[in-house]
Parts: structure tokens; C-alpha cells; sequence
């Protein structure tokens, strides 16, 4: 019985620790002096290798540190007077940038970032014989093959849309030609602005 107890009460304490504080701007008390913090994605997952830059309102204290496996830092209060700012940096182009994150010395407080996916802007440009073709029809689908968005080229041959970071997929067809119809699914990534050519 104590065993099962035991194990309850870890799976709750292991369960605080990792979506408790996953409410954005949210400091939560703990018993030990220090500001705990932890990064995630905003799909709930642990990122790792982020350094975070401290410093004292007083400029008593200053460094680096950077997320372990779990996406966590323990940093000590050294100071209890003063104010710490906490700054991301080195974070992957697959997500924003978040804004510093102050948290007074005298407060104990778990602080979770969740690091938001960017979104890029893609263009789809298609061409036949190197000239641009007009009206074609661009299937945007996501990773599942659910479909996201179906867009038309200009006059240049080009179209655009903004879409998060991820994996996609997208077919063209031809509404004027049934017979240049190209039914083909092609896979691509996003994960900055970028510039498709599809040559017909």
C-alpha cells in the first residue's frame, strides 16, 4: 500500500513539475530559493539546448545557462534585493522569439516559456517552357493530407501564403487544361521563408 502511495505521489509531483507551470507568465512558489525554469514548445514538448541570459536589475550578477534535456534550468538567488531579467537566445528559427522575463529575487517561482512556432511566408511559383503560368491551382495540405488551403497564381505565376513551421504537402492542377492536370504530391518543409519553382 505505501508502495502504491509512493508512486501516486511521484506521478503528481512529476506531473506539477512538467504542466503546472505552463501557463505563460505564471510564477508558482516552490520550497527551494532559486527560479526554476522551463522551456517548451507550444505543442507541450521539452526543448533543449537554449541559452538563457540573466542579470540583476543592480548588475550584481550576470551569465549564461542553458536548458538540459527536460528543458529546465535551476538558477539560485544570489541577490534577494534585486531584480533578475531572463533572455532567450539561440533560438531555432522554428519558433518566435519570446520577451525577457523579469522575476523579482525574494519571489521562489516556477516560470514556464513556451516557445511559439513561427509562421513563413512561402511562394509558389509555377512555370512552363520558363514562362510564368496564370490560374493554376495550388493544394496546400498538412501533414495528415488534411487540405489547409487551395490558391491560385497571378499574372506572374506566382502565389503566396503564411503557414506555421511544420511539414506540408501540395498538388497543382489546372483549371483552364484538364490535360496538363498534374496530380503529383509533392512534401516539403517549413521552417523560414522560402520560394517554390514548379516547372510544368
Amino acid at each position: 500500500m505505501k508502495k502504491i502511495v509512493l508512486i501516486l505521489t511521484l506521478i503528481i509531483i512529476f506531473n506539477f513539475a512538467v504542466t503546472g507551470c505552463c501557463k505563460e507568465n505564471d510564477d508558482i512558489n516552490i520550497e527551494s530559493k532559486s527560479h526554476n525554469i522551463i522551456v517548451l514548445d507550444n505543442d507541450g514538448n521539452p526543448v533543449s539546448g537554449v541559452k538563457i541570459n540573466f542579470t540583476t536589475s543592480d548588475k550584481s550578477e550576470n551569465g549564461v545557462v542553458s536548458t538540459d534535456k527536460n528543458g529546465c534550468i535551476n538558477h539560485p538567488v544570489m541577490y534577494p534585493n534585486a531584480k533578475y531579467t531572463y533572455t532567450l537566445s539561440d533560438v531555432s528559427d522554428l519558433y518566435f522569439v519570446p520577451k525577457p522575463v523579469e522575476i523579482s529575487a525574494n519571489t521562489n517561482a516556477q516560470y514556464c516559456i513556451v516557445l511559439k512556432k513561427a509562421k513563413h511566408t512561402i511562394t509558389f511559383v509555377v512555370r512552363h517552357n520558363s514562362e510564368p503560368v496564370k490560374d493554376e491551382e495550388i493544394t496546400l495540405m498538412d501533414n495528415s493530407n488534411n487540405i489547409i488551403s487551395t490558391i491560385l497564381t497571378g499574372e506572374d505565376g506566382s502565389t503566396s501564403i503564411v503557414i506555421d513551421t511544420g511539414t506540408y504537402s501540395y498538388k497543382v492542377s489546372s483549371a483552364s487544361d484538364e490535360d496538363v492536370l498534374d496530380s503529383h504530391i509533392s512534401n516539403f518543409s517549413v521552417d523560414t521563408n522560402n520560394t517554390i519553382i514548379i516547372d510544368k
